[in-house]
């Protein structure tokens, strides 16, 4: 399955993902949408199992068999989950 994890700042998905510790992509709204289209098809395709995301990855976004769903960040309202 498909894990995304989620924080409320875009430096920390940096942070995160160039550390290394497992391949992911990352996804947030100062990525260029061309960029934001690669890596939601390489996601659903699931060539790609981890994406680690701001709260810019829920808008509008189905996928199919997320498996998990991380919020690393505290969050700061109830309509994160929404």
């Amino acid at each position: 399955g498909k894990v995304v994890v989620y924080y409320n700042l875009r430096k920390r998905v940096d942070r995160l993902v160039t550390l290394g510790l497992f391949e992911c992509d990352r996804f947030y709204r100062e990525i260029v949408d061309r960029k934001k289209l690669e890596v939601l098809e390489v996601f659903r395709t699931g060539k790609t199992r981890v994406v680690v995301a701001t709260s810019a990855l829920g808008i509008g976004v189905d996928i199919a068999d997320i498996r998990l769903i991380i919020h690393a960040d505290k969050l700061r309202d109830l309509l994160d989950y929404i």
